[in-house]
């Protein structure tokens, strides 16, 4: 009788043996997935979002070395804008008011130039939203 108790209490202790190395291994494997996310988009400093956003409209809309002074400014403060806590619910307002000064700037020609620019770019993101919402529809129920 006692060999039996001793057996079955000697069970118990290698399954719960068996669910920590379990959980200590998942943990393990989990690991560099959670620190894979942090690395795989770097934060750019505002400086480098504005050179980027004044870099792409001076391509496409064949800026002036005076505008694209003028609007690496302008995307330069609203880039240090974005980042204020306090303005995180007016994302679309802050947008909305950098366009129009950088609209102020630009000649008629450059302004249609942009608001096509602005068209195209919100298809194709329209497009992405559908192709996302898709892949999570066809994607198997876990």
């Amino acid at each position: 009788m006692r060999s039996l108790a001793r057996s079955l209490q000697h069970n118990l202790q290698m399954a719960k043996y068996k669910n920590i190395v379990s959980l200590v291994l998942a943990l393990m494997l989990s690991l560099p997935l959670l620190f894979a996310q942090e690395e795989q988009r770097p934060r750019r400093t505002p400086q480098e979002e504005a050179a980027k956003q004044t870099a792409m409209l001076a391509q496409y809309l064949t800026l002036t070395q005076q505008q694209i002074d003028t609007i690496y400014s302008i995307h330069l403060k609203y880039a240090n804008l974005r980042r204020e806590p306090s303005q995180a619910d007016n994302r679309r307002v802050l947008f909305e008011q950098m366009i129009y000064e950088v609209k102020q700037i630009l000649t008629s020609e450059q302004i249609v130039a942009l608001e096509k620019m602005q068209e195209e770019n919100k298809r194709a993101m329209q497009g992405r939203r559908v192709m996302f919402r898709d892949s999570i529809a066809a994607a198997p129920a876990q």
